[in-house]
């Protein structure tokens, strides 16, 4: 989606586990490796021409450095900073889920 911000990610292959997409999509777009934990939140969003799940995972760093392989600028923000970026609408409804799990985490 041209002009907003995303989170990284993509589409599942066939019989692959969400676990292992993530790590597969983390890999390819930021040429990090990452190990999937704990299943957060899933939302699913209807637009005009398809429909879209989220997954959102908490996920440990195992190496690498982020870098934009696959678009042309990263940034890591703090999650209190996640509302001043134009994010599309599927995006925006994983904010509270993020926010609440960075509040218990800095508890």
């Amino acid at each position: 989606m041209a002009g907003f911000w995303e989170f990284p990610g993509g589409k599942q292959e066939e019989n692959e586990s969400l676990e292992a997409c993530l790590e597969r999509e983390i890999k390819e777009e930021l040429g990090m490796e990452v190990q999937a934990g704990k299943h957060i939140l899933t939302i699913d969003h209807d637009y005009e021409s398809q429909s879209i799940s989220l997954h959102l995972f908490e996920c440990a760093e195992i190496r690498g450095e982020p870098r934009a392989l696959e678009s042309p600028e990263i940034k890591w923000v703090r999650p209190q900073e996640l509302s001043q970026y134009r994010l599309p609408p599927p995006d925006l409804e994983i904010l509270p889920a993020i926010l609440k799990r960075a509040t218990e985490i800095a508890r």
